[in-house]
């Protein structure tokens, strides 16, 4: 889901420079790859959050690979160098899975607002599980186009945290 007219390569150091001072954002959605969540025209609240809290299911913003934001659902985590990378992907497009720094995670959509009016909290627990669900069928699609074992074991593990958090008394 790009945002707006946010274009300019330098913007998501300026987003998250406005978030370490600030706390969240608000920033209007453009393009359908998050629906039903996002939808064109549709207000995002962003909150900095520290990487170690990021989970699967979460939509953040991020910076693309030409340093534009964008905001995509977590689908996974890997190590690469060393490093912690969260795996990326859009609800809609058929494109892969993007790999990115977890510091180049600038914050998380924590609500999205309607044009109606309505408000979508993106931290209630019945959202939280959709959101673990959504991420895994993106994940095992990607699994399926790709033909990687590694991943294969990662969907595993989702299905495994979904299935303890299902188990646990609310």
């Amino acid at each position: 889901m790009s945002l707006g007219i946010l274009t300019d390569p330098n913007i998501s150091g300026l987003l998250g420079e406005i978030l370490e001072r600030q706390g969240q954002i608000c920033l209007v959605a453009r393009g359908s790859c998050m629906s039903p969540d996002i939808l064109p025209g549709d207000t995002i609240v962003v909150r900095k959050v520290p990487s170690s809290s990021l989970q699967i299911g979460a939509i953040v913003l991020s910076a693309s690979p030409i340093g534009t934001p964008v905001s995509h659902r977590i689908v996974g985590f890997t190590r690469m160098n060393d490093e912690r990378h969260v795996l990326l992907r859009a609800d809609q497009l058929k494109a892969p899975v993007e790999t990115v720094p977890d510091y180049d995670v600038i914050g998380k959509v924590i609500n999205v607002r309607r044009d109606d009016g309505r408000s979508i909290n993106m931290g209630c627990l019945t959202y939280t599980i959709n959101a673990f669900l959504r991420a895994l069928v993106l994940l095992c699609v990607h699994c399926m186009r790709t033909k990687m074992v590694t991943l294969w074991v990662k969907v595993a593990r989702v299905v495994q945290r979904i299935t303890s958090m299902l188990e646990s008394p609310l």
